[in-house]
């Protein structure tokens, strides 16, 4: 199992990054989920499942994503399930100041364990730390701050 741990500043309110994180379309951009393929709901829901594309690299990876856990506007988790691995995420949003933290964290376990999958899961995890820490440190935002 390979686990680790994030924080990251953000200058946005929990409201504005809440509404913004649980959007499929801008989940692609914060995550490593490049796109979702067919879904009636334009916001991640408890329980609901989703078939996505993972990206990893030049490679794309499909993927079954369930949300195991929404708490409005704490904390969500993901449950990301592929042929390489299957990725428990976790983000928690604490007011801090003006702004928010948030914390990102992914356990992930592989029946495969090896090189090649651990490599591949450091990479997933580097992935999603990059393109979220980007995610929430601007200060445009794409939904209206909803309180």
């Amino acid at each position: 199992m390979i686990a680790e741990e994030y924080q990251i500043a953000s200058p946005q309110t929990r409201a504005q990054l809440w509404a913004n994180l649980l959007r499929l379309e801008t989940l692609g951009e914060w995550s490593a989920v490049g796109r979702c393929l067919s879904t009636d709901t334009d916001v991640l829901a408890q329980a609901q499942s989703y078939l996505c594309v993972l990206q990893h690299r030049d490679e794309e990876l499909d993927a079954s994503i369930v949300v195991t856990n929404l708490d409005p506007p704490n904390e969500f988790k993901l449950r990301t399930a592929s042929a390489m691995a299957v990725v428990n995420e976790r983000v928690v949003l604490e007011p801090d100041g003006r702004g928010t933290l948030v914390r990102y964290t992914a356990a992930a376990t592989s029946s495969m364990f090896g090189p090649a999958v651990t490599v591949w899961l450091h990479d997933h995890v580097a992935l999603v730390q990059e393109r979220l820490s980007r995610f929430v440190q601007r200060t445009d935002t794409h939904a209206a701050d909803e309180s």
